[in-house]
């Protein structure tokens, strides 16, 4: 029986000898796959770094291919022979009342467009008189924001938004998101977005100043 028992005993501990280095595997490969979880995925905490509040556009200067649309608000300066000032909005049909003139359509043209067409216009009732045309309130644009981010859904943005910033102000991706299939639709056009063309390359080519009515998917 002493025979016995010490040939059960030996058993065991070879049993328990072979065992071990299993053991150590099993807690090695928990130890690198919790290592490995903690590591973040590359470009999603570029979102982190961005303002989540819509910048303010009080005294920012308006480019001259900036696109007018309802909402727009215009200060025109007659100077000459006629010294007068006019404040006039882009109403819903897409144009402003111009005193003596009549309506003006304005709406999806560039500032650069408009001031020369109204330019025009006011120097075919207004003699010898200079005309200066300056936004003075810009209109907020609405666009839509879908799929793998935090917080999708409708945003009213200042027209200066572009496809990064309005990401940010979504929430940004999340991890099962790609950084590198990003689409904008506008109207029937589908652009694709690269993200890492920033990231990497610093390159803001594709990063698109939106539009009312743009969608980001």
């Amino acid at each position: 029986k002493q025979r016995i028992y010490q040939e059960y005993t030996q058993l065991g501990q070879q049993q328990q000898a072979l065992a071990a280095p299993r053991n150590v595997i099993q807690e090695s490969s928990l130890v690198q796959s919790s290592e490995l979880s903690k590591i973040s995925k590359f470009g999603y905490d570029f979102f982190d770094t961005i303002p989540t509040t819509s910048t303010p556009i009080n005294d920012v200067p308006i480019p001259n291919d900036y696109i007018l649309g309802v909402g727009d608000i215009l200060e025109i300066f007659l100077k000459g022979n006629t010294n007068q000032s006019f404040r006039l909005g882009i109403g819903r049909n897409g144009s402003i009342n111009f005193p003596q003139i009549g309506e003006i359509a304005l709406d999806g043209i560039s500032l650069n467009d408009a001031r020369e067409k109204i330019t025009f216009l006011v120097k075919e009732v207004y003699f010898s008189t200079e005309v200066v045309i300056n936004v003075s309130d810009l209109k907020f644009i609405q666009v839509y924001v879908l799929g793998a981010v935090k917080n999708p859904g409708s945003f009213l943005v200042n027209p200066f938004t572009t496809v990064s910033n309005m990401i940010a102000l979504a929430g940004g991706i999340r991890n099962y998101g790609s950084l590198r299939n990003i689409k904008l639709r506008r109207n029937t056009q589908e652009i694709n977005y690269d993200l890492y063309d920033l990231l990497i390359l610093g390159k803001r080519d594709n990063d698109y100043t939106l539009r009312s009515g743009d969608t980001i998917f």
